[in-house]
């Protein structure tokens, strides 16, 4: 293999590939430098046409396209053959963190205003199901910023509307409508003990309530995640 120090070095200059991997080749080549680099593109083109599923001439023409770079090649195979959101699925696999990323997607693609929060009424002018993963993920997110007594009051109707169709969640309704009447009637009550003693405790039915929404939060996002399953075509 000593033999094959200067072949090697011209071989790794028209390829990256390793020093061990690249005497063996030469060794079954008998120093042929093109023979040895057309063998190691085609372990490549094997590569990328295994992991990417496709066929070998797909995966060739993707690694001439990048270069034999093979995650570059393996990059533009996925973008070719999945969308955007399909692509955020099969990456994410925690429905939380999937639908938060769709949501951003949505958000980017369709151009929706932000003035630090994002607005909702702008976000319901989308087609249905992608306006209620929109509206609703991001009231998630107010209402893990800013506490479920302050969510309340941010656009509550229509999150329910989307809670009720088409994410079909009567529990979490009915959760939400409970803490939402809990919290108007604990209002003043907390205006004027917070003016006498600077302090606030909520009352115990209020902590049962927001206790029973935390429990069903998980199947807020799980039925988001199933909307986008659902009518993935709607979404980038």
């Amino acid at each position: 293999m000593e033999a094959y120090r200067e072949e090697l070095h011209t071989l790794r200059h028209r390829t990256a590939i390793g020093v061990r991997h690249g005497l063996v080749l030469l060794g079954q080549t008998n120093g042929d430098v093109a023979a040895a680099e057309a063998l190691f593109q085609q372990e490549l083109t094997q590569l990328v046409a295994r992991q990417a599923q496709v066929p070998e001439a797909a995966a060739r023409h993707a690694l001439e396209q990048a270069g034999y770079d093979v995650p570059r090649a393996l990059q533009q195979l996925e973008q070719a053959r999945y969308s955007l959101t399909q692509r955020i699925l099969r990456r994410y696999r925690a429905p939380d963190e999937a639908v938060r990323r769709v949501a951003d997607a949505v958000e980017q693609a369709h151009h929706v205003p932000r003035t630090y929060w994002l607005d909702l009424e702008a976000a319901r002018l989308l087609p249905p199901p992608v306006a209620c993963v929109l509206v609703v993920s991001e009231w998630l997110a107010y209402e893990d910023w800013e506490g479920l007594d302050a969510a309340v009051y941010f656009h509550l109707e229509a999150v329910l509307a989307y809670v009720d169709q088409p994410l079909a969640l009567p529990q979490v309704s009915q959760v939400l409508r409970r803490v939402a009447a809990l919290e108007q009637a604990q209002a003043e009550p907390r205006r004027r003990q917070l003016a006498r003693t600077g302090c606030y405790s909520p009352t115990l039915e209020f902590e049962a309530a927001s206790a029973a929404f935390e429990a069903l939060r998980s199947h807020i996002v799980q039925g988001l995640y199933e909307l986008i399953e659902q009518h993935i075509a709607l979404f980038p």
